[in-house]
C-alpha cells in the first residue's frame, strides 16, 4: 500500500469517525426530547431543551462537513462503483466537496457554534435566528465560489478542481489557494467574535468545569482554523497526489476534525447527558430540582 493510499484511508476513518459521533449527538438530542415529554418536569426540560433544533443543526453541518471529504478521495470513488466519466472526471465530486465543505458547512458550523455561546448569556434565543445567521454567513462564500468558478478570471490560480499527477494516474481534487483565502477572511472575521463571546459565557459561569470545556472549545475552534488556512494554503504550492499535499490536507482535516468533535461533545452530547440525569432525580430528595437551574438555554451545565 502506497503513502498516498495510506493518507487517504486515513482521511476516510477520520470523517466516518465523525459521521457516527453526528448520529450519537443527534440521538441523544432526540432522546432528551422524547423523555421531556414523559418526565414529571416536562416544562422546566422542555424549556432547558428548547433550542434542540439549534443542535441538531449543529450536528447535521458537522455531518455534511466530514461526508463532503469523502467526494474528494479516489477510494470512495472505486468503493461506491460510480460511472466510469466520473472516475475518469471527477470535477463534478472535486467541486461539490469545496461548495459542500467550504462553502456551506463550515461557515455554517462555525455560525451555528457562535450562536449556542451567545445564546447562553441571552434570556431568550430564537431558533429561526440561528438557521438565518448560517444561511447568512454562508451566502458569500457560496456567491463567491460560485464567481470564482464560473467567471474567466485567473485570480489566485485558475479555476480547476481536478488534476492527474500523469496521464495514467488517478485524478485527484484540488483545492485552489482562493479557498484558502476566503478561509483566512472567515477566521480574521469569525475568531475575534468568538473569542468575544467565549470570554462572556465565562464571565457568568462559576463552575470550573464548564469553564474548562469553554475554554476547550475555543483552542480547539482557534486552532482549527489556523492549521487548516495554513495547510490548505501550503498544500496549492505541490501538485495533488504528492505525499507532501495530501498530507497538509489531511492535517487540515484533522484539525477541524477535532473541531468538530469538540463542539459537538461540548455543545451537544455533554449538557444532554447533564440534562437526562435530571430526568429522573433521586425519590429521596430535591436535588435534581436544584441541578436544573445549572443548565441555560444554550444547553451547558453547571454540575
Amino acid at each position: 500500500m502506497s503513502t498516498i493510499e495510506t493518507l487517504d484511508e486515513t482521511v476516510a476513518a477520520l470523517a466516518t469517525a465523525v459521521l457516527l459521533l453526528s448520529a450519537a449527538s443527534a440521538a441523544a438530542v432526540l432522546h432528551l426530547r422524547f423523555r421531556s415529554f414523559r418526565s414529571r418536569r416536562r416544562n422546566r426540560l422542555l424549556g432547558l431543551n428548547s433550542l434542540w433544533p439549534v443542535r441538531l443543526l449543529l450536528v447535521l453541518f458537522a455531518s455534511l462537513w466530514a461526508l463532503a471529504e469523502l467526494f474528494r478521495l479516489p477510494l470512495l470513488r472505486h468503493l461506491l462503483r460510480l460511472p466510469l466519466p466520473l472516475r475518469h472526471d471527477p470535477t463534478p465530486l472535486c467541486v461539490a466537496h469545496v461548495f459542500a465543505a467550504h462553502a456551506l458547512a463550515e461557515p455554517c458550523f462555525f455560525a451555528t457554534v457562535l450562536f449556542l455561546l451567545r445564546a447562553s448569556n441571552q434570556a431568550k434565543s430564537s431558533t429561526p435566528a440561528a438557521f438565518a445567521a448560517a444561511l447568512a454567513t454562508a451566502i458569500p462564500f457560496l456567491t463567491l465560489h460560485a464567481l470564482f468558478l464560473y467567471l474567466p478570471v485567473d485570480l489566485l490560480g485558475p479555476p480547476s478542481f481536478a488534476y492527474r499527477v500523469r496521464p495514467s494516474a488517478e485524478p485527484r481534487c484540488t483545492y485552489p489557494l482562493f479557498g484558502a483565502v476566503l478561509l483566512a477572511a472567515l477566521g480574521a472575521v469569525y475568531v475575534p467574535l468568538f473569542v468575544s463571546a467565549c470570554w462572556g459565557a465565562v464571565s457568568v459561569v462559576i463552575n470550573k468545569r464548564l469553564r474548562v470545556r469553554l475554554y476547550a472549545l475555543a483552542a480547539a475552534v482557534v486552532a482549527a482554523l489556523c492549521v487548516q488556512v495554513a495547510t490548505l494554503a501550503l498544500s496549492a504550492l505541490w501538485d495533488p497526489g504528492k505525499v507532501t499535499s495530501e498530507g497538509l490536507k489531511l492535517a487540515a482535516f484533522v484539525a477541524v476534525s477535532c473541531c468538530a468533535a469538540a463542539g459537538e461533545v461540548i455543545l451537544v452530547i455533554q449538557p444532554v447527558l447533564e440534562a437526562l440525569a435530571i430526568v429522573d432525580p433521586d425519590p429521596a430528595g430535591t436535588e435534581g430540582e436544584d441541578d436544573v437551574t445549572g443548565i441555560d438555554a444554550a444547553g451547558f451545565g453547571e454540575g
